[in-house]
């Protein structure tokens, strides 16, 4: 998968785990069709901007939150120039983990909802902006050398994390994938063991490739071959966490060639297939 991982700036035994970093640009920028190694909280600030999460489509307003689980793939599209200011915190889940108790998991919205749904949350005024004084205090810090700087970021994560768990569940604004791309997305995630070519994808759909093509892109920010390649990527990442060799995974994952798999597997996430499943398995890596 893309990894869109945080800027390593000043990192710290915190910042290995945790970063926050507030941005602003102006469209359209370098973005693509990713997802992290990390789980994300994204607070939307302003822009006139949609966010893609699978096959969802939410419509931001100001102080919007999405949450990103690290197998949800997303996109942000842009219906104008308007400057996109956001602040972005990445998280290992492992850390909110060591907070979470049976009355409290504070990774319960980012797991127990079906992928690419319920990522939006909405929270009152008043406890916005005591989140985003939370991300704020965390950004500052996570990049801090200070003595207790750690232990402070990592309290303000965790009563962040509880503001989210106390949410009541937002409606996300009407938004819309195309039908055709719409299908195409739900044809590759049902065949994505058995090869898959955007010729086949437009004769399962009885539409012409090359508009298919056109309108996928446009649409999603990245051709049918990437997204294939990254739902493949996602898959072996998935399987290896479960404990399956990295052949098996091979195989599994709709790769028909082992060593451009293990160079495609390392390029993507930054770890060999090998090593990936050791972290997984150890409980600090990307599963």
């Amino acid at each position: 998968m893309e990894r869109h991982e945080p800027e390593k700036k000043k990192r710290n035994s915190f910042t290995a785990t945790v970063l926050c970093e507030h941005k602003t640009s102006t469209p359209p920028g370098d973005f693509r069709y990713h997802m992290h190694n990390e789980f994300e909280i994204f607070f939307f600030v302003q822009g006139d901007v949609s966010y893609i999460v699978e096959q969802q489509v939410y419509t931001l307003l100001p102080g919007d939150i999405l949450l990103f689980n690290n197998t949800e793939f997303h996109y942000p599209t842009f219906r104008s120039n308007a400057e996109f200011e956001r602040i972005v915190l990445h998280f290992d889940p492992t850390v909110a983990q060591q907070f979470s108790t049976p009355r409290t998991p504070l990774l319960h919205r980012f797991l127990s909802r079906p992928q690419g749904e319920q990522n939006l949350v909405r929270l009152a005024p008043c406890e916005r902006e005591r989140f985003r004084a939370l991300a704020l205090s965390i950004e500052q810090e996570s990049q801090s050398g200070r003595t207790g700087d750690d232990v402070l970021a990592a309290a303000h994560l965790s009563e962040l994390l509880v503001l989210l768990a106390r949410a009541p569940q937002a409606q996300p604004q009407a938004g819309r994938l195309s039908p055709y791309v719409r299908q195409a997305l739900s044809y590759i995630n049902a065949a994505l063991p058995q090869p898959i070519s955007l010729a086949e994808v437009g004769r399962a759909l009885s539409v012409d490739r090359f508009y298919l093509e056109k309108t996928f892109k446009k649409e999603t920010g990245t051709t049918v071959y990437h997204y294939v390649l990254l739902k493949r990527l996602n898959l072996a990442r998935v399987l290896l966490a479960q404990g399956c060799r990295v052949d098996e995974t091979c195989a599994g994952a709709g790769f028909n060639d082992y060593s451009n798999f293990i160079r495609t597997f390392k390029k993507h996430t930054g770890m060999t297939p090998a090593a990936f499943a050791r972290a997984s398995q150890s409980g600090c890596g990307g599963s």
